[in-house]
């Protein structure tokens, strides 16, 4: 017999595959931005140098080189920018995306379907959601800048599928079977240094909550007083000041309550020397036995 868990299990399975199920498939796309060395190519013929504005059908191949960079925008404004060294397909009639190596940035716009990213060492699923993924010779890794990914290992079923939300991480060995526990990323630093966030784009990305998931994981972090740019414009300087090879990783823990000032006992003041007498100047000294005021 099933238990009421497993109804409501089945049932938010049963609405996730309704809803991919009606999602409008991907049809085309059009490279908005070109950076560098970028090439497309058909199925079955060589790779050709990319030019702004060319359709990018399914089964098309998008790759960049060094130093490099592009962006995709699909007729239903799903945003997709690769970095260096990607190789990335979609395939027809579906909301599937292959990235074969590199690092892509994927926002999906919120009611759309979502869509998934397939590697050959897990699927990444997303509904409306803004992440970073990034697949190498040796790992997986995963940024969620916004909404919420599940991360299931090849071979794997939804019970091995794991949930990755807002300001979460994942750094995964390629063969592994188990996705490991999500750590925190800081939010505010990648999204002000990642190359596929900042710069010159032909795309806008929706930032509205992108800015709605920096501002919870800054009030859960650092407390209401932290939230927002100083005077000048930039990152508060407890953002700021970390080096950018450190970024990523939240050192303190989630502010449960206000911080306490250590109780301390109070120190009684110094007692000051007891003043002298100053000689008074109408009164001549007193003299000692065998001594004179003469010289």
């Amino acid at each position: 017999m099933k238990t009421a868990i497993q109804y409501s299990i089945l049932a938010a399975l049963a609405a996730f595959g309704i809803s991919a199920a009606q999602a409008a498939p991907l049809k085309d796309a059009k490279i908005t931005r070109i950076i560098n060395d970028v090439k497309t190519a058909g199925e079955g013929k060589a790779p050709r140098r990319a030019t702004l504005d060319e359709a990018v059908l399914p089964g098309n191949s998008v790759r960049t080189g060094i130093d490099s960079r592009t962006e995709l925008l699909f007729s239903d404004q799903t945003i997709t920018r690769l970095g260096a060294n990607s190789h990335f397909t979609f395939n027809e009639g579906t909301r599937e995306l292959s990235l074969s190596k590199g690092v892509i940035l994927l926002q999906v716009p919120k009611g759309l379907g979502g869509a998934k990213i397939q590697t050959a060492a897990v699927t990444a699923a997303i509904t409306g959601t803004t992440i970073l993924f990034e697949i190498g010779p040796k790992f997986i890794k995963l940024f969620v800048i916004e909404g919420k990914c599940f991360l299931t290992p090849k071979g794997g079923n939804w019970l091995s599928r794991k949930p990755v939300s807002a300001g979460e991480g994942v750094l995964m060995e390629i063969g592994a079977t188990k996705v490991p526990k999500p750590f925190i990323v800081n939010l505010s630093v990648l999204v002000n240094t990642s190359h596929l966030l900042t710069g010159k784009w032909g795309a806008k990305l929706d930032e509205k909550f992108i800015a709605q998931a920096i501002a919870a994981q800054l009030r859960r972090y650092f407390g209401e007083s932290n939230i927002g740019l100083n005077a000048t414009g930039k990152r508060p300087s407890f953002l700021a000041d970390i080096p950018p090879q450190g970024v990523l990783i939240l050192p303190t823990k989630p502010v449960t309550q206000p911080a306490t000032q250590p109780v301390t006992q109070p120190v009684a003041p110094p007692v000051p020397p007891k003043p002298t007498t100053p000689p008074n100047p109408e009164k001549p000294p007193v003299q000692g036995p065998g001594t004179s005021n003469e010289g």
